[in-house]
């Protein structure tokens, strides 16, 4: 049975679309519907009504990590669905994700309080793996063996009362779709480095073949970006090519990567230099069948 994934939201527009920094995919594999992330704010919602997709619908709901872009969209959501829970990690909750910009400035990136408090019987809080559905299983980030981001770039970090820390991204999951003979991993921003995930996950499921990885890969543009994120960047392309070919999928026609919203456009130029037709990237209203 074929899974249908379609972008309800991503930093680059579609047709008509309306788009913002954020990530929204609503996944439908013909036993659940499941919407991953909501972006920032409503607009998924407009665009899901613009595509005639009715949020309704979703029986399943999971939030990526702690951040207002993959999470700010909840009301939305909740005002349209009565029903689905979502499943979040429980440390997303936490009002202390902060970043700074190069001028110096702060600002509160995590998911607003209220939301919480207002909607506080619609979540299903996990800080451990777990399968909410037959297929479905969500993965907490801190079971990833080397994880970390692919480069610190020193702007995002934890503030709790008047203490400072680095962010360690220990309130991100991320979702692999079980099927009868292959998995799809489904990550948000990949805040715990891509490439470590990808291997965590094949050796949880090393009896199924690994079909695609969809989502933010977190190589922006900073910012300051230098040779550093530069080589960061290329390194992370050269793993990601690796494991293509480790897992031989080359006689297929179809993307083996979909990335989009945390992946900047010069980290895509460099990952389409080096994986060709193995990758792909989104935009809002994108969709395709696996």
């Amino acid at each position: 049975m074929k899974t249908k994934f379609t972008f309800l939201m991503d930093d680059k527009p579609g047709e008509a679309l309306l788009n913002e920094h954020g990530l929204s995919i609503l996944i439908d594999t013909g036993k659940h519907r499941i919407l991953f992330d909501t972006g920032q704010s409503s607009r998924f919602a407009s665009n899901a009504e613009n595509l005639d997709i009715d949020l309704g619908t979703v029986d399943l709901a999971m939030i990526s990590h702690g951040h207002y872009d993959h999470g700010g969209g909840l009301p939305a959501f909740f005002e349209r669905n009565e029903s689905a829970p979502v499943w979040i990690h429980s440390k997303a909750a936490l009002p202390i994700y902060y970043s700074t910009n190069k001028g110096g400035r702060t600002r509160y990136v995590g998911i607003k309080e209220e939301t919480f408090s207002d909607y506080k019987d619609r979540f299903i809080f996990t800080d451990s793996a777990v399968t909410p559905a037959e297929g479905i299983h969500i993965i907490p980030g801190t079971d990833v063996p080397g994880r970390g981001p692919i480069y610190k770039d020193g702007s995002l970090y934890l503030k709790e009362g008047d203490v400072e820390s680095i962010e360690t991204f220990d309130h991100e999951i991320f979702m692999v779709i079980e099927r009868e003979e292959d998995i799809i991993l489904i990550s948000g921003c990949s805040h715990n480095n891509i490439v470590a995930i990808i291997k965590h996950v094949r050796e949880l499921f090393s009896e199924k073949r690994l079909t695609a990885v969809i989502g933010g890969f977190h190589l922006p543009d900073l910012a300051g970006y230098n040779s550093k994120h530069e080589s960061a960047a290329k390194k992370t392309a050269g793993d990601l090519n690796i494991i293509v070919s480790e897992i031989n999928t080359l006689e297929s026609s179809l993307p083996f990567y979909y990335t989009g919203h945390c992946t900047g456009d010069r980290a895509k130029v460099i990952l389409k230099e080096v994986l060709g037709d193995k990758i792909d990237f989104f935009h809002a209203g994108y969709s395709f069948l696996l």
